[in-house]
């Protein structure tokens, strides 16, 4: 369990990595403090939620809908649309080890001349269900509250 400073350091690498995304997608400069502000929020609500007991993946979800609301915000000032802004401030917490792990173990399990061992298949579902399950989490954190708040416009 993290502490206080731990949290800070985790939300300062998350507005870091979500600053370094929002320069891979070719954000306009305007919206680059946005998306620090929306990853570094995340972050900080996500370990709050996991020190308070909340499960890891219901932790993701109600931190990505709470940057969401706020990149909803920022996205008006900005003139950016708040997907983008919410996209970039949610892929820092993208179980990459998670996956990787899960990934390997299908591959160590599918090698025609490994014996199946009932710690590696444990290993590989539990992994690759935590990923899938943080990434669906993140997506479905960006795509309620939007569905929520835009319910009265008109779509094209």
């Amino acid at each position: 369990s993290l502490g206080l400073t731990g949290i800070i350091v985790s939300a300062v690498a998350a507005g870091i990595a979500a600053f370094g995304f929002s320069l891979m997608m070719n954000m306009p400069l305007s919206a680059l403090p946005g998306c620090v502000i929306c990853g570094c929020v995340a972050r900080i609500i996500r370990e709050g939620a996991i020190l308070a007991g909340l499960d890891p993946i219901m932790s993701i979800f109600v931190a990505m809908a709470a940057a969401t609301l706020l990149a909803f915000v920022i996205g008006r000032f900005t003139h950016v649309t708040e997907v983008v802004i919410a996209v970039a401030a949610g892929l820092p917490m993208i179980p990459g080890l998670a996956a990787i792990m899960g990934l390997n173990g299908l591959f160590q399990l599918a090698h025609p001349l490994s014996a199946v061992q009932s710690a590696l298949i444990q290993t590989t579902l539990q992994s690759s269900l935590y990923a899938v399950g943080v990434s669906l989490a993140l997506v479905d954190g960006i795509i309620f509250p939007l569905i929520i708040i835009t319910r009265g416009r008109p779509r094209i």
